[in-house]
């Protein structure tokens, strides 16, 4: 039976606060595409992020003292709002979180977060009720929500970096934790997508490998960067991007250009995108995420020919990045500047590689882009 073509969905927010007036513009463009769902990163950094940024913590007096509680229902209605919107057109949306998290005043409260030597217990019960006390309180909240997008890393708390690797093994806690998301959001018929995102191959290898033992009974999707570590353009195809058994597979992309000035600077960056396509199509993905924005700029006013690729190229299997650029050129590009245009791209890109990185090392990453002297002395 021929396979069909892989899901798509707008990655959103990186990493902002939730915005009700930039969803419907992202909306509006959604009905020029072929869009089947949203994630939504919004301010993951934050108190505000993730779960936790939708929980009042109630029966927690101390925390709920310490939590901003006007915050929190604002972010309540935000996104409910968002939910809204992505609803009126059939498109779920996935919300991101981010674990090991513990709100203020729970240390205290709830006693047995830690062990006898004071390191956070990342297999003891009291973990395992915070993690289902957060994910109920926030559908309780926000029963609209279609479900959640698991980060593992850049947390309170490290999972595969914590300090007792001999009595917390991290594939071991990756796999309690998996779990636990996987059940409770299975109850509550919900989806549950688990990113593998790491800074060093051990960190994936941690990852994958408690994603595989949760994987014999659990139902749940892995979700990995189409390039290892982050979206540099110069690094390599992701060895890690290979199916778990028993889990679905997708592949998480950039379409502004995180490492390419992130809409600060013209990052057109066509050939890269065909082949980080045809790199998650041979690997048999499920399901592609495209990250659309970040830190407030988005790919529709910068170089939106960027999303058209990816587009172009999940659905035509066999296009070339000259007969993306053409067809582009084709229906936005005015016939007298059509050609200046496309070469503009072309040098936009050679421009930033040169800019930003040194033989393929990244020496700028930061927004806006621009000279810092702890970058010249690194």
């Amino acid at each position: 039976m021929e396979k069909t073509r892989p899901e798509i969905t707008w990655s959103l927010m990186h990493p902002t606060d939730l915005n009700v007036d930039y969803m419907r513009q992202v909306a509006a463009h959604a009905r020029s595409y072929h869009v089947d769902s949203y994630e939504i990163c919004a301010a993951c950094h934050s108190p505000l992020g993730g779960l936790d940024g939708l929980v009042l913590y109630e029966d927690y007096p101390q925390t709920a003292a310490a939590v901003d509680r006007n915050a929190i229902i604002a972010n309540r209605d935000k996104l409910k709002k968002i939910l809204a919107i992505a609803h009126a057109d059939g498109r779920p949306v996935y919300y991101w979180h981010r674990e090991v998290t513990v709100a203020p005043g729970l240390l205290d409260a709830m006693p047995g977060l830690l062990d006898e030597n004071g390191e956070f217990d990342l297999l003891g019960p009291a973990f395992g009720n915070l993690l289902c006390y957060k994910i109920g309180k926030a559908f309780e909240a926000v029963p609209e929500l279609d479900g959640v997008v698991l980060t593992l890393t850049e947390a309170d708390y490290s999972v595969i970096h914590n300090s007792n690797a001999d009595r917390y093994p991290p594939a071991e806690v990756v796999a309690h934790i998996v779990r636990i998301f996987s059940g409770e959001l299975k109850r509550l018929n919900k989806r549950f997508i688990l990113r593998s995102f790491g800074s060093i191959a051990r960190d994936y290898e941690d990852i994958l490998a408690g994603a595989a033992s949760a994987a014999l009974t659990c139902d749940f999707e892995v979700e990995t960067k189409i390039t290892p570590y982050d979206f540099d353009p110069f690094l390599p195809v992701n060895p890690f991007l290979r199916r778990v058994p028993g889990a679905a597979m997708s592949a998480e992309c950039d379409c502004l250009g995180e490492f390419l000035g992130a809409g600060y600077l013209p990052a057109e960056n066509v050939s890269n995108i065909v082949k980080y396509v045809r790199t998650g199509q041979k690997a048999g993905v499920d399901r592609f995420a495209i990250r659309i924005d970040r830190v407030g700029n988005n790919i529709f006013d910068n170089y939106e020919i960027n999303l058209f690729a990816y587009h172009w190229a999940i659905e035509n299997p066999t296009v070339s990045p000259e007969a993306i650029r053409d067809a582009w050129a084709e229906k936005y590009y005015p016939g007298a500047f059509r050609d200046a245009l496309l070469e503009q791209g072309r040098q936009g890109f050679e421009m930033i590689a040169k800019t930003l990185f040194i033989d393929g090392n990244v020496i700028f990453h930061q927004n806006p882009p621009g000279p810092d002297l702890k970058w010249l002395k690194a």
